[in-house]
């Protein structure tokens, strides 16, 4: 409905203005650098009510408000994702994170419950403590050990998927010879008993326009010699 689809809006715009958030007041800092740190204040109050509010079978705050996990992605990127942002894709919000120095948790027991469960945790993001955010920095570049968790795993299944399909291709391809191969043997089969038959006839035919004539014994006797039988066929258009 229309209240439903914008409360969450409403919602983040009341509580980020309960955040204090400090703003300096150094006259050297540019108008850009302070679109720049609203820009990434924005990303993370979004983020922290997002976790704040998710239900709880989707995800929220673990190791007592140190992390906060995901439990089900495909879920929270279809139902939690966008009512604070415009998109709806895991791989953007995790690649934002990795921007912002947050460390993906592996091998945690309790995740192991979970098919599709992940957890993230960053010093200053802390469940009931949003002012630390504005002590979280975006890296200018993303170093290479922060390229994992989803990333490498959507990876690896394309790989998967490309080598499923070579095999399928492969095992098409041979199955598509081996039709060509026997459709051209029964078809070179299929015209030599035409001419077989097609030889027969005519032989059968000449036969019976010979009747009477002494190589008609010939023909049904015994196998025939075609360059006699052509001679034959000549000088008898001569006469």
């Amino acid at each position: 409905s229309f209240f439903t689809s914008f409360t969450p809006t409403i919602l983040f715009k009341q509580q980020e203005a309960m955040i204090s958030i400090p703003r300096t007041t150094s006259p050297v800092m540019s108008d850009t650098s302070v679109k720049r740190k609203s820009l990434l204040n924005k990303f993370l109050t979004k983020t922290y009510f997002m976790i704040d509010a998710c239900p709880p079978d989707i995800g929220g705050w673990s190791h007592g408000g140190t992390s906060f996990q995901i439990l089900d992605t495909n879920r929270f990127e279809n139902e939690c994702l966008p009512k604070y942002f415009n998109h709806n894709k895991w791989s953007s919000f995790v690649r934002q994170l990795n921007f912002y120095g947050f460390q993906k948790l592996r091998g945690e027991p309790d995740l192991q419950m979970h098919t599709s469960s992940v957890r993230f945790a960053h010093e200053y993001f802390r469940k009931g403590q949003p002012e630390l955010l504005s002590k979280i920095k975006r890296s200018t570049s993303q170093k290479p050990d922060t390229i994992e968790g989803s990333q490498i795993e959507t990876m690896q299944r394309q790989i998967e998927i490309l080598q499923k399909q070579v095999r399928y291709l492969e095992k098409t391809m041979d199955e598509k010879v081996e039709q060509a191969r026997m459709s051209v043997t029964q078809g070179y089969k299929a015209h030599i008993r035409n001419l077989e038959i097609s030889y027969g006839s005519t032989l059968n035919a000449i036969a019976q326009h010979l009747s009477g004539n002494n190589i008609h014994n010939s023909l049904v006797s015994s196998p025939v010699d075609t360059s006699q039988l052509v001679s034959y066929i000549r000088s008898n258009q001569d006469t």
